[in-house]
């Protein structure tokens, strides 16, 4: 899946990937433990899996990670749906 951003063609997505961003576009902010928790259960994938799908789509500019206070992090969506 080719992802569009602005008018501006941008990496592949893949449709593992793509599971992921549609929880986010869903649900908005989430933690790696909302991810995991979510997607593992449509999917039957370890949280290993999950996470590193996760690590790809933040490589790729998709979604981005922001830590709070604690050493919690959030996850948000960069692109819309």
């Amino acid at each position: 899946i080719v992802v569009c951003k602005g008018g501006i063609l941008m990496k592949d997505i893949s449709k593992s990937e793509l599971e992921v961003m549609q929880f986010l576009w869903r649900n908005g902010e989430s933690t790696s433990v909302e991810i995991v928790k979510n997607v593992s259960a449509k999917n039957d994938w370890k949280s290993n899996t999950i996470m590193t799908l996760v690590s790809r789509l933040v490589a790729k500019g998709f979604v981005e990670s922001v830590k709070n206070k604690g050493e919690l992090i959030i996850y948000k969506p960069l692109i819309s749906e």
